[in-house]
């Protein structure tokens, strides 16, 4: 059940992206009338998703499944080719443990 709602907030998203391109090439104020009422509903749809997520205490649980993750779920490896530290609040302390030069392992 969790994992459908999730995967209907993004469908929900993806529908809503081909709304608004659809919207830009519009022909006539009918059809971008129509085409804004249906981008709606699809925000509608993401909220009751998401209010069923918040139901079930898997709004903002990370996890996926039932099998726990590993001692490395908090790593976070620079692997950038260019030389520079892509780093944000995505992947920054304290959630995460920064190590700028990994090593191959295995």
């Amino acid at each position: 059940m969790v994992r459908d709602l999730r995967a209907n907030i993004g469908a929900e998203a993806g529908a809503r992206q081909t709304y608004e391109a659809l919207i830009k090439i519009a022909p006539d104020a009918g059809t971008k009338k129509t085409l804004h009422f249906l981008l709606t509903r699809e925000i509608s749809h993401t909220q009751m998703f998401m209010k069923a997520l918040e139901s079930l205490g898997k709004l903002t649980d990370p996890m996926f499944g039932n099998i726990p993750p590993d001692s490395t779920v908090d790593l976070y490896f620079n692997l950038s080719s260019n030389g520079q530290d892509e780093r944000g609040p995505w992947n920054s302390e304290p959630t995460f443990q920064y190590i700028a030069e990994p090593s191959p392992q295995g």
